[in-house]
């Protein structure tokens, strides 16, 4: 009786645990899922004519290379880009460039929405893009089909023949397993297919720059010579701005500034020719004048390596003249300080100081009282005369808008190629006396 007592009691105990492991054991609820992110629509203006002249810029995307965009001793060039330019003017806007990364299609990012304009494109032939409308095509050109041996009808390269010389511009990566096929090809600009409007008045332009010879004139200028495909002073081929880059770099770095500000100064102020000099005694690349030199201590501001040191120290000098703010700001005050002298910009910031503007901010501040010290009734509240602070501002703006520009193109670290210094050339710019 006992035993069937204790069966019957570890019975009743495997039972309980049975049935509390089953509780135990119970599957968890279902998790709650987060509720779906809303679906993220990205918004791509479609901008009309009228859109792009009030905002007053046209963005027009184009190739870094020797049939499009690239720079030649500082300054912007290229088939397209005038063709661009011109296009710019004709609406009253100004040409902003836009080149994309590497391996990034003019055409997908004009469709990302990244500028109104795709110029030296491909048109293609057949029904239109349903993303894409082709201006009517402005040039003919032959162009290598490079594929491979057993898939001839796939093609792994379009490579333009007609561009300059062809040990220049012909590939040299066609391996045994690919084979070339030349085939004729169309150039034209593209838009975004909802922008008929912009198409219009794209394909009205192209028929007038056939009429007036403009583009006939572009197209010898820049694919009957060889001038800029052979210069060591363009970005297709290199990246030099001037001979004297590397010594623009040593002074520049001396100094505590990037090379290529100083280079879009140089621009500015010679246009790279150590040999000008100004009706007001100014001399060499960066047009130093005696009274510069001598606050900085350099005496032989007059030659090539004396003119570069006396003008980066003298920038250095009037940025540390103005402490407060930020660096830009700070720098853009030394620029107007180079082309006006410190004192005439300390005015500017007092009469700023009066309106109420930020006297150390030069964006919407300063860069719109200067031009007011033109007139008679602002520089008297000041005790001040006749200063050409609208000057100032282009002159600063287009330093900054060049520095940028050769930021975009131009590596800091010179190539080891460029590392030797020029030697000092026989200036015929003479002493000055007095």
């Amino acid at each position: 009786m006992r035993h069937n007592s204790l069966r019957f009691s570890i019975l009743v105990l495997v039972l309980m645990s049975v049935c509390g492991g089953v509780v135990l054991w119970s599957p968890p609820p279902p998790p709650v899922l987060p509720a779906p992110a809303p679906v993220r629509v990205l918004h791509i203006p479609r901008p009309t004519v009228a859109d792009i002249q009030k905002r007053g810029v046209l963005t027009v995307l184009m190739h870094h290379d020797a049939a499009s965009y690239f720079l030649y001793r500082g300054q912007e060039h290229g088939f397209e880009y005038e063709l661009a330019r011109e296009f710019a003017l004709q609406l009253g806007v100004t040409l902003q460039v836009r080149t994309p990364p590497s391996g990034v299609a003019l055409t997908q990012w004009l469709i990302e929405g990244e500028g109104d304009i795709a110029a030296g494109v491909f048109v293609p032939d057949g029904s239109p893009s349903a993303r894409v409308r082709y201006s009517r095509a402005y040039m003919a050109t032959d162009v290598e089909v490079i594929t491979r041996a057993d898939q001839p009808h796939l093609p792994v390269l379009l490579h333009t023949t007609h561009l300059g010389p062809p040990e220049v511009l012909r590939t040299n990566s066609v391996s045994p397993d690919t084979s070339t096929r030349p085939e004729p090809a169309r150039i034209g600009w593209a838009v975004r297919a909802e922008q008929m409007e912009l198409l219009a008045a794209v394909n009205q332009y192209h028929v007038r720059t056939k009429r007036s010879g403009l583009r006939k004139i572009l197209y010898e200028k820049y694919f009957a010579s060889t001038r800029f495909l052979r210069s060591d002073e363009s970005t297709v081929f290199s990246n030099r701005l001037s001979r004297y880059d590397p010594l623009i770099a040593r002074y520049a770095e001396q100094a505590g500034f990037d090379w290529r500000l100083i280079a879009a100064l140089i621009f500015e102020e010679s246009r790279f020719d150590p040999k000008r000099r100004s009706p007001r005694d100014a001399y060499g690349l960066m047009q130093v004048r005696e009274v510069a030199a001598r606050e900085v201590g350099v005496k032989d501001f007059y030659t090539l390596y004396g003119n570069l040191e006396a003008g980066t120290k003298y920038l250095q000098f009037l940025l540390q003249q103005f402490p407060d703010g930020r660096t830009q700001d700070r720098l853009a005050l030394a620029l107007s300080g180079y082309l006006l002298g410190p004192s005439r910009v300390r005015a500017a910031q007092r009469l700023a100081h009066d309106l109420g503007y930020d006297p150390y901010c030069w964006k919407d501040s300063l860069e719109s009282v200067f031009p007011l010290l033109e007139d008679a009734e602002y520089y008297r509240q000041i005790n001040a005369s006749f200063i050409p602070g609208g000057e100032a501002v282009q002159y600063v703006n287009a330093i900054l808008e060049r520095y940028e520009l050769y930021t975009r193109y131009i590596p800091r670290e010179l190539p080891v190629a460029q590392q030797t210094q020029p030697r000092q050339p026989s200036l015929s710019v003479t002493e000055p006396t007095g």
